[in-house]
């Protein structure tokens, strides 16, 4: 069981790293452009969260690995959430605004919507602080369920041998 951990551990290690050169650009840019570098560290810090809570998102899918035989319907149905939740289709900034004071949450728009958002209008320092603890919190209920997950997964795991 410590090394599904340690292997979790060193993927999510080589996700930072690829990463790090994105936050760096992003930051580069930013000074460029004259965002303040209050904002920006908030940015850094906000895409560095927001990227390990999609991360642990998609973690916590591969789980179903466990209980599903075939996978690549869930992709399909993930990639569909992310398109239309995200903000790829279109802003969510359009919705009407009952619904997108409900949909801004979710851990799609939070990685694609919010960063859009920062970008071309702007947000408020309390704005962007609000989005960083709702990452934050998505980020642990994705985390405490994986763990929940693959303590089930692995009580009820049967190892299949090819011939």
């Amino acid at each position: 069981m410590n090394d599904q951990y340690h292997c979790t551990e060193s993927i999510l290690h080589l996700l930072l790293e690829t990463n790090f050169l994105v936050l760096c650009l992003i930051a580069y840019f930013g000074i460029v452009s004259g965002i303040s570098t209050i904002m920006l560290l908030l940015l850094v810090i906000y895409l560095s969260c927001a990227i390990v809570m999609f991360f642990s998102l998609m973690l916590l899918l591969g789980m179903m690995a466990f209980w599903l035989v075939e996978l690549w319907p869930l992709r399909s149905f993930v990639t569909a959430c992310y398109l239309l939740f995200g903000g790829r289709y279109f802003p969510l900034s359009h919705l009407p605004i009952k619904i997108y004071q409900i949909v801004q949450y979710n851990p799609f728009s939070l990685v694609t919507d919010v960063p859009a958002r920062f970008l071309t209008v702007g947000l408020t320092t309390s704005e962007l602080m609000q989005y960083l603890l709702v990452t934050l919190l998505w980020l642990l209920v994705f985390l405490y369920l994986y763990k929940i997950m693959l303590k089930l997964g692995l009580r009820l795991y049967e190892g299949v041998e090819s011939v």
